[in-house]
């Protein structure tokens, strides 16, 4: 979790739902929110990737992002 302060509490509840809706419709997800938050798992600070800790991506979270689609459509 980000910890972010625009965070009303919604945002796992929207994950969530995202994460089932892929699930049950056999749709392919690329889960930003996992792979941010596999980032600061690793000690990256949620500043270095997103700008206002909760939806706008800095440099570095754009390249993490990209990198992430680029292993989901790899084949």
């Amino acid at each position: 979790d980000f910890g972010t302060p625009a965070d009303d509490g919604t945002t796992g509840d929207f994950i969530r739902t995202i994460r089932q809706v892929a699930r049950t419709t056999d749709t392919g997800l690329a889960d930003v929110y996992a792979v941010y938050s596999g980032a600061v798992r690793m000690g990256a600070e949620p500043a270095d990737l997103l700008s206002n800790r909760f939806s706008h991506p800095t440099r570095e979270g754009h390249a993490t992002f990209a990198n992430a689609l680029v292993e989901f459509f790899a084949p």
